[in-house]
């Protein structure tokens, strides 16, 4: 008997790509959420966690929209780079990056806001900068919630079906 696998690795090749990029983005946005005194820092966090509210197939739809080759951003992007991103393995990595944003960007910004400030407060004291309290003191104390949003991301990923039906 042989099986076809492709699917398979696909899937897989899809949610590693994904859980990488989102971990390069996911990362800096959950501190810069848990620690902004911005005032726009509640609408950016209830933009990230909307797809946890809209259904699969309404994003998957909308993402189509938004970067259809007759929309401005996808006429953009395929007039000067020759990107088509409907339909493709980059509009599904972007697809899965959107809509799994939520599941690695809320453990670790949870995370983040568990650590007492008295120890980022201490790390300021002792002249560390921003990046190394990040890498030093933050990242450190935080292993879990970087492992829950990874694994989170990951199988969320291979299980998601809504958005790469629209898109793929």
């Amino acid at each position: 008997m042989n099986y076809d696998l492709s699917p398979l690795v696909l899937t897989f090749k899809l949610a590693s790509i994904t859980t990488f990029i989102l971990v390069i983005i996911g990362i800096p946005l959950a501190w810069w959420i848990a620690f902004s005194k911005n005032r726009f820092r509640y609408v950016i966090e209830a933009l990230v966690t909307m797809p946890l509210v809209l259904p699969p197939t309404v994003l998957g739809f909308y993402l189509i929209i938004f970067l259809g080759p007759v929309s401005p951003i996808g006429s953009f992007l395929q007039h000067f780079f020759d990107l088509w991103l409907v339909f493709t393995f980059a509009g599904l990595v972007i697809g899965s990056i959107i809509f799994n944003l939520p599941f690695m960007v809320n453990p670790i910004k949870a995370g983040f806001e568990s650590v007492p400030v008295s120890l980022i407060e201490a790390a300021y004291t002792l002249g560390k900068s921003k990046k190394e309290i990040l890498f030093k003191v933050l990242l450190p104390n935080i292993k879990p919630a970087l492992l829950t949003g990874v694994v989170m991301a990951f199988v969320h990923t291979i299980g998601e079906f809504g958005v790469v039906l629209m898109i793929g």
